[in-house]
């Protein structure tokens, strides 16, 4: 958990106030995340699957596991998140430019963009 330094400048002391509720607040992890595939961000289509996205709600976080809507097909693990080529640990709505790599499910089949799934179709976490 992140922690707060003691701040005297009030204005400093509310803005941090106002960070860690955004970051910390319980609604956002009670929503389900909703991921929208960028149609024109696709690197890699298979085996690893490595795509640019969009969350429209929720958190995504590395090891989660991802499904398609529409299908419920689960397509791997999220290995990788990263924004301008730094790696981290979850992703947010207010974030932008987000590539994430995600490895098969272990002794599950292979899925392919193009062929199985789609940037019409959304991504969600698998519960």
């Amino acid at each position: 958990m992140e922690t707060l330094t003691v701040q005297t400048d009030p204005l400093t002391v509310k803005d941090n106030i106002k960070k860690y509720d955004k970051k910390y607040d319980p609604s956002n992890q009670l929503q389900p995340t909703l991921i929208t595939i960028l149609h024109d961000r696709i690197f890699k289509s298979q085996d690893p699957i490595v795509l640019g996205i969009r969350i429209d709600q929720g958190i995504l976080h590395r090891n989660d596991i991802i499904k398609v809507i529409d299908n419920q097909l689960v397509l791997g693990i999220v290995t990788s998140i990263q924004i301008n080529h730094k790696e981290l640990d979850s992703v947010g709505v207010n974030d932008e430019m987000i590539a994430i790599k995600i490895d098969p499910v272990s002794g599950g089949p292979l899925y392919r963009y193009g062929k199985d799934f789609d940037a019409s179709q959304q991504l969600t976490v698998h519960q």
